[in-house]
């Protein structure tokens, strides 16, 4: 469940595809009758600064509005800001000169884009005025397998590691599915994948790194060497500086692995179905034998074309085994098949696949974003953004939901494609401008065997949310260039009360995820990160007390004399160009 709009040629894929992609043609700004320092917040002490320090720049003064526009633009166009820099270092020493001129130049906020596909735009400053440092030209990758290790700078995409680690020896690292999502990112809030309840997340598998602090000083982090910033990295690391270098843990995969896809549709007749296929799916994600080595989420979508014969909604499981085949069908499955037939659904859906491959293999499958002779083509993918909004929760404790609770949920769906082929709604085809799409996944991020849950990584992770049977995440989606329609908001808004109210009702505590950062939570601090917070506010007073590294979630409040720059603060995103 990673970042995913839409490749043109598939239906498939653009429904799954609400979270990621990368860049595209932009459209000239319009014409302003202010001033663009007052518009961008032009701070000419800033610029003097990165010019003789020889950092490369963009900004609103010195380049053209097409140059600025694609230097500042994220992944998701739903979200455009006005850095007043953006800047393009080459190594770390160049971090370092640019953190000391944003400090000296205002304290001006500054924050890290490795790959841009931060939800809400945080990787542009989630508000006017900050100085982005965009990680672009550190990118480099270097397996170490004779260490089982691997040393990446952050700007390295996801799916160019999975590629230079099996070129090295067949090794792997846990990560998400999106393939131009950047390690930077990724890996200091969390980084979960289908492989994470075997390996840990991304964040988990931190060996070491190299971070610029706020006074622009270069210190290495590990367990031994600052092990309290150790501990804050790996869970929290955009607050409390600028990593440069990461050195992860990897993993020997040269055996067979196994691709599973299982489709309903049309055994979905009722709402009552898909509430007995999910009882179904969470008492497999719940037996006590399932191992480690399997991960995988249900998307619940809209049926692409309800005939008399389908129900209103598909559900769809897919998943990786780090086995074989054979393995997979002897022990894992029939755990699976046993539960859906205990229900009376087709115990292998109404399609499915089930594929032995390779490793690298499997990442191509998971990618949604590539078209079949293109997969973790990075440079390619991310040649196109996205448009989307996007709600996660966290269900805590492993009970899961009761059938009440799941009918919460897929009631509220399924009576939206009711309404919408009664006519009540205007149902969109593809070719429609104001074309949008919703999507429900319920990723399994717990089960009795987890790695993420070990005594030892808790203790070395200020991520402190393990306890966790189901990552959730509703959103809609819509085409890169094109505004979402109000009935799109009102339809995330509606799933996400749906799963709340779920969650209040079978007694489950709901927390955040910070990597699918959402600006609407009001306790985001405890939803995010729970009892780590007191400690992680006094580590941020410590290593960064202007709170230079700061977005509109920030852990302490900056004092407003130390800000120049822009006269107000604008925190609401501006229309696209």
């Amino acid at each position: 469940m990673n970042s995913r709009i839409w490749p043109s040629w598939s239906l498939t894929i653009l429904i799954i595809a609400i979270i990621c992609i990368s860049s595209s043609n932009a459209r000239p700004f319009n014409s302003r009758s202010i001033s663009l320092d007052e518009r961008y917040g032009i701070n000419n002490e800033l610029s003097s600064c990165l010019t003789n320090k020889k950092v490369d720049f963009v900004d609103a003064l010195r380049n053209n509005s097409h140059i600025y526009f694609e230097a500042s633009q994220g992944d998701n166009m739903r979200f455009h800001w006005h850095p007043v820099a953006i800047i393009f270092p080459a190594n770390t020493q160049q971090v370092s000169d640019a953190v000391n001129c944003a400090s000296k130049s205002g304290n001006i906020q500054t924050v890290a884009r490795s790959g841009g596909h931060a939800f809400t735009g945080y990787s542009s400053g989630g508000q006017d005025g900050a100085m982005i440092v965009d990680f672009r030209k550190m990118n480099k990758i270097q397996p170490d397998s004779k260490n089982a290790l691997v040393h990446i700078e952050p700007a390295a995409r996801l799916g160019d590691v999975a590629k230079d680690l099996w070129a090295d020896n067949q090794m792997a690292m846990p990560h998400g599915t999106c393939p131009t999502v950047g390690v930077g990112g990724h890996s200091l809030c969390g980084g979960v994948g289908p492989t994470s309840r075997f390996w840990g997340m991304a964040t988990d598998n931190i060996v070491e790194v190299e971070i610029v602090l706020a006074d622009g000083s270069i210190v290495h982090v590990s367990q031994h060497e600052n092990p309290d910033l150790f501990w804050a990295v790996r869970g929290a690391g955009v607050y409390y500086g600028l990593v440069t270098k990461f050195t992860f843990s990897t993993y020997k995969v040269n055996h067979p692995t196994t691709f599973m896809r299982y489709k309903w549709s049309e055994s979905i007749k009722t709402p009552d179905d898909a509430v007995k296929l999910m009882h179904a799916i969470q008492d497999f994600g719940k037996h006590p034998d399932l191992p480690s080595s399997i991960g995988f989420h249900v998307q619940v979508s809209p049926t692409e074309s309800a005939g008399a014969s389908e129900g209103m909604i598909t559900l769809q499981l897919r998943g990786m085994y780090l086995g074989s085949k054979d393995a997979y069908l002897d022990i894992v499955g029939p755990k699976l098949f046993e539960a859906l037939e205990a229900v009376g659904l087709p115990i292998k859906g109404d399609s499915f696949n089930e594929d032995e491959m390779s490793y690298l293999d499997l990442m191509k499958e998971w990618d949604d974003f590539g078209s079949p002779t293109d997969k973790l083509d990075t440079q390619l993918e991310r040649k196109r953004r996205n448009n989307f909004v996007a709600r996660t929760s966290l269900g805590m404790s492993q009970k899961g939901f009761s059938d009440e609770g799941f009918r919460t949920i897929l009631n509220e769906v399924w009576q939206r494609q009711v309404d919408e082929k009664k006519g009540s709604f205007k149902a969109h085809s593809t070719t429609d401008q104001d074309f949008w799409i919703w999507n429900i996944y319920f990723e399994l991020f717990g089960g009795v065997h987890n790695r993420m849950r070990d005594a030892e990584i808790l203790a070395k992770s200020s991520f402190s949310h393990r306890d966790a049977l189901w990552l959730m995440q509703s959103s809609v989606g819509g085409f890169e260039k094109k505004s979402l329609v109000h009935e799109a908001y009102a339809m995330v808004h509606k799933i996400d009360s749906a799963i709340h109210k779920a969650l209040q009702d079978d007694n489950l505590e709901k927390m955040g995820y910070s990597c699918y950062a959402d600006p609407t939570l009001q306790d985001w601090k405890h939803l995010y990160y729970g009892k780590s917070v007191d400690k992680m506010t006094d580590l941020k007073r410590k290593y960064d007390p202007k709170n230079l590294f700061r977005n509109p979630q920030s852990l302490i409040e900056t004092p407003r004399e130390l800000v120049s720059g822009l006269k107000q603060w604008i925190l609401s995103p501006h229309p696209l160009p």
